[in-house]
């Protein structure tokens, strides 16, 4: 079959290696200069399965209802209340965390498999600063038990024995040791995951914006030339015919259309107009978040700067990761864009701080923002959209990471008139009719 993907990101790139890798012909579109150059540029790369549906939900109270509402930030966040509290039955909660931990069992076997060397980190502890905050966590560790997730409390000693960079000033009631976690650079992963995907026969179309969609036994896309668009454009403008590979396909110089067996929407950012094509109208958010990366200083006398693996702060919900020789802090999650003299990027530092004082180079830390889309339920769009030809793998939110690598694989099972083994009814389309 002949597939058209929409978007290059963590989403789209899975995609793409799956599809080629059951012998389609795979032609992925994406309007910035890259992959990963947008949402997924620096995004915090958590994938924890027994943190997705309760962070999931947390991330629903600051987003998303009907999108013509004119709702203050504050009406927002109830009717996203109301959605949830009608949307998150137990069945949806169990399919997202099932989709999380196929995800990361696919993330696994795919590094195995392509003997992928990235910036990563497995393991992750979940921070309580106080009795009250880890008896305030109990229905949470009551929903692990009852879905066999494995995780054990260490008492505060503990926790620094495992994480010896912590500073004893910080005051710390202990944490739960969760082994069934990973974080990862998700743009370095989208550039291995793209060569392997190339090697495989999938084309590339960088610059390129799709501007209509036609459902039908062949649907069809319209593109053509896009303006340099995303956060980290300037930076990847002369990187893209460089490293790109020879099966990267020239940018079109006018609006073209072409047929193909099955169109896949994977891009974020432009698929409100897209999805209006086809008679959707999701309520659709655009929900910002940014990130603090920064290389950790080494010192023989200090060998432990920093973390060894992954930490949540449970009190301020942003999470610390190793990624090589630097961290990363990821969290925020705002209905408004970030604004000049926004304040935002100081908490990073100070919970970083807080937890590994002078543990980083200062000088030398990026500063990223980007947004993603979301729904009122706080689930993705995953499967057929309705519209004959083509299917829907978006809407992820902040759990792009978590969620990539499992969508793609039952994406491409789909498509593929294969059974994927489990009911995708809680990610349908069907849902926002």
């Amino acid at each position: 079959m002949e597939v058209a993907i929409v978007g290059a990101g963590l989403t789209g790139v899975h995609a793409a290696l799956e599809l080629a890798a059951q012998g389609h012909a795979v032609v992925v579109f994406e309007r910035s200069g890259s992959v990963a150059a947008e949402s997924s540029f620096a995004q915090g790369g958590l994938c924890a399965p027994a943190l997705s549906p309760v962070w999931g939900a947390l991330c629903g109270t600051q987003a998303l209802a009907l999108q013509s509402s004119g709702l203050s930030e504050a009406g927002w966040r109830w009717a996203a209340r109301q959605a949830r509290g009608k949307g998150w039955t137990e069945a949806r909660q169990t399919a997202l965390l099932t989709l999380a931990r196929q995800s990361l069992a696919r993330s696994t076997l795919l590094r195995k498999q392509l003997q992928l060397e990235h910036e990563r980190s497995e393991g992750l502890l979940l921070l309580m600063r106080d009795e009250a905050q880890a008896r305030k966590a109990q229905p949470l560790v009551e929903r692990w038990q009852g879905a066999g997730l494995a995780h054990q409390w260490l008492d505060a000693e503990a926790c620094r024995r495992l994480e010896p960079g912590l500073s004893p000033d910080t005051p710390l009631h202990g944490g739960w040791q969760l082994n069934e976690a990973e974080a990862c650079n998700g743009r370095e992963l989208c550039l291995l995951l793209k060569q392997a995907a190339q090697r495989l026969g999938a084309h590339f179309m960088f610059h390129t914006e799709v501007r209509a969609l036609q459902a039908g036994r062949r649907p069809a896309l319209t593109h053509g030339p896009a303006a340099q668009t995303g956060i980290a454009a300037a930076a990847l403008r002369q990187e893209v015919l460089a490293a790109s590979g020879p099966s990267t396909l020239p940018s079109p110089r006018e609006v073209q259309t072409h047929s193909f067996d099955a169109i896949v929407l994977c891009g974020a950012q432009p698929a409100d107009p897209l999805l209006a094509q086809l008679g959707l109208k999701p309520a659709l958010r655009q929900v910002w978040g940014r990130t603090l990366t920064a290389p950790l200083r080494q010192l023989e006398a200090f060998p432990d700067l920093g973390p060894r693996a992954n930490l949540v702060d449970d009190r301020h919900q942003l999470s610390l990761s190793r990624l090589g020789q630097r961290v990363r802090v990821s969290g925020g999650a705002s209905l408004q864009a970030p604004s000049r003299g926004d304040k935002g990027f100081e908490q990073l530092h100070e919970v970083l701080h807080d937890w590994f004082p002078g543990a980083i180079q200062p000088q030398q830390a990026q500063h990223w923002q980007g947004s993603r889309l979301m729904l009122a339920d706080s689930l993705p769009l995953l499967g057929a959209s309705g519209a004959e030809g083509i299917w829907l793998n978006l809407a992820q939110g902040g759990q792009g990471a978590a969620l990539a690598a499992g969508a793609a694989q039952l994406m491409a099972a789909l498509i593929g008139g294969r059974d994927p083994g489990w009911d995708l009814s809680p990610f349908s389309a069907e849902r926002l009719r």
